[in-house]
């Protein structure tokens, strides 16, 4: 994971959720929200720099996030304050022994399946499903497999997975498929364009986190936007470009 983290503290993750690839931030959420509810107990264990794990504690859950790379634990550390119940430690998604079995309401890997090995993912998911209670939800992002995005540059730090190759890596847990969706690109023009609008109608650019911040206060807008809007479709079938998706997973008795 040293290269993991060597690209990290050149890279600024947490401008990408919030300016760069904002809509997958909105449509994430979008997502979770439906799954999630305030006082659910959170484990984020590939939290990056936070932005999740911020925006769930803001709403009333009690939220513990790891991450591999100490640099985002350090920005994360610097945005809690009394009103975010957060616990943020230096950990890697591949091992959670720290944590008693079925302790949390929700997991969310949000980042390792990006960049570990095919043959850890079994045992990722494992753990993390381990550290989820009966019911509980696990949320899992990953990066879609022959999209075009400068894979040169990318092939040494990123994994790239098809969607149907993701459901079988869940084929032998006792878990559910609640939804399966892209989170981002084309599929969004819409989106994308509603989220500028509102930058520019409220003379606010979105140039960092002070101001992603202040747009979350707009996000029931953003989210019921969403609800008229978004076309739900098999994502084995969809040809709109996409680079982000996400499976949420019920664990089953």
């Amino acid at each position: 994971m040293k290269k993991v983290i060597d690209f990290y503290d050149k890279y600024d993750e947490e401008y990408r959720l919030t300016v760069r690839h904002k809509t997958e931030f909105f449509v994430t959420t979008y997502f979770l929200d439906s799954i999630i509810k305030g006082g659910n107990s959170i484990l984020d264990t590939a939290a990056g720099a936070g932005v999740y794990s911020l925006y769930y504690a803001q709403r009333g859950c009690k939220v513990t996030a790891l991450d591999i790379v100490p640099k985002h634990i350090d920005i994360l550390k610097e945005r809690i304050s009394s009103d975010n119940d957060i616990d943020a430690f230096v950990g890697d998604a591949r091992d959670l022994s720290n944590y008693t079995s079925g302790s949390f309401d929700v997991v969310f890997n949000m980042g390792a399946i990006y960049h570990i090995e095919k043959e850890e993912i079994g045992n990722c998911l494992a753990e993390s499903l381990r550290v989820l209670k009966t019911g509980g939800y696990l949320a899992l992002a990953y990066l879609k497999k022959f999209i075009d995005f400068e894979k040169d540059k990318y092939f040494n730090y990123f994994k790239f997975y098809s969607p149907s190759e993701i459901e079988s890596f869940i084929l032998p847990h006792n878990i559910e498929i609640i939804s399966h969706n892209p989170t981002d690109d084309s599929l969004y023009e819409g989106f994308n364009e509603y989220l500028d609008n509102f930058y520019i109608t409220n003379n606010n650019t979105p140039a960092g986190y002070t101001e992603f911040q202040e747009s979350l206060s707009n996000i029931e807008d953003f989210h019921f936007w969403l609800d008229e809007n978004y076309i739900s479709k098999d994502i084995h079938s969809i040809d709109e470009k996409f680079i982000h998706a996400l499976i949420i997973l019920k664990k089953l008795p």
